[in-house]
């Protein structure tokens, strides 16, 4: 909890040289307390069991591939893929300890990779015909690149996938199954942290003096909202922003994941709608004081002007920035999710009392 450490020492310097009435008042605990459990047994938990049963559907679907491989089985195994793809976008930007102890969310999802390293790794355990890859006790050991979503849509999508409806395919199938059984066990296990009886979900929803992560409602609610600010920066300057460019001359579609399966704008639509379902279910705007209570109304225009124009970009990103009116529709979702960034990151925060954490992307 290092960024902790360092706000109450910038907080506490602060103290010493502020006016009282320029700090935030302070948090209502009991409310931030409900919002926070509401947010993880009404979002959390159901999200995860939802990508749970996915990861459980895409491994029978590519076990069958293997056993009888055809084009339909491979289209269906594809179809589970998108629907594992698309329950990660909704819940896969939260940076809490069960998410990223054991590399989990890099093992689920290796990205950013500017470098290209899931696909020449991949590439190569292809063309070596590496059997180790297509076991999930040797894959699981193996580099976090060849494991996860990432590695997985190059083998549905690469050069070569058309060969997995046939025999030819068989080593590639067996690759695709051991991360199927792999993404099915981390699945399982991230379910069970937020489950009722999760040992997670408790110290989340029941902070506390002798809590070792969480010593108030506070505190885990700033965790929260610092994590949805960060889903939305994400979506905003990691993908749609470098994948626009300053004119489509300088576009790159191939910038943000799930180019290859066609999957990237509704990735990043099912990301916002994942964050905006967080804030919704949460209820953590009914914690602001009454003259604090228009961030809500904000934050409801901000999450349907993002999704309105997300929408209107079409499901091709390679179409949607050659296009004009795709470009448009661009420009319209960088300036919502701009706002939300600042709404989630900042006002929201500020107008709750709580202490406003560094971004987790700026390291801390």
């Amino acid at each position: 909890m290092l960024r902790r450490v360092l706000i109450a020492v910038i907080f506490g310097s602060c103290a010493q040289i502020c006016n009282a009435q320029d700090l935030p008042a302070a948090a209502d605990e009991q409310a931030l307390r409900q919002a926070v459990t509401r947010a993880v047994t009404g979002f959390i938990e159901p999200s995860l069991e939802r990508f749970a049963h996915e990861a459980q559907d895409h491994a029978q679907a590519a076990a069958e591939l293997c056993r009888e491989p055809s084009a339909q089985n491979l289209d269906h195994a594809r179809d589970r893929y998108a629907a594992l793809v698309l329950g990660w976008a909704r819940i896969g930007f939260f940076k809490l300890p069960p998410f990223v102890e054991g590399n989990r969310s890099e093992r689920v999802l290796f990205w950013p990779d500017p470098r290209g390293v899931t696909q020449r790794q991949v590439q190569r355990a292809l063309a070596a015909k590496d059997p180790s890859v297509g076991a999930a006790d040797s894959l699981s050991a193996k580099s976090v690149a060849l494991q996860g979503l990432g590695a997985l849509e190059f083998v549905y999508f690469g050069g070569g996938a058309d060969q997995l409806a046939g025999l030819e395919g068989a080593h590639r199938c067996a690759y695709a199954a051991a991360i199927a059984v792999n993404l099915e066990h981390l699945a399982a296990h991230l379910a069970g942290a937020f489950a009722a009886d999760g040992q997670f979900a408790r110290q989340i929803t029941q902070p506390g003096s002798d809590n070792p992560l969480y010593r108030s409602g506070a505190e885990a609610a700033e965790d929260l909202l610092n994590d949805a600010a960060s889903g939305v920066e994400v979506v905003r300057d990691f993908m749609l922003k470098p994948a626009m460019g300053e004119t489509a001359a300088t576009a790159n579609a191939k910038v943000p994941p799930f180019w290859r399966s066609n999957l990237a704008v509704r990735f990043m639509q099912e990301r916002v709608s994942g964050v905006a379902h967080l804030i919704e279910i949460g209820g953590f705007s009914g914690a602001l004081p009454q003259d604090e209570r228009w961030i809500e109304r904000s934050l409801i225009l901000e999450f349907e002007t993002a999704a309105a124009a997300l929408g209107d970009m079409g499901e091709d990103l390679r179409i949607a920035v050659a296009d004009n009116d795709g470009r448009d529709a661009m420009r319209r979702a960088l300036l919502s999710l701009l706002g939300l960034r600042t709404l989630l990151g900042e006002t929201l925060p500020q107008g709750l009392g709580l202490e406003i954490g560094f971004n987790a992307l700026d390291g801390d």
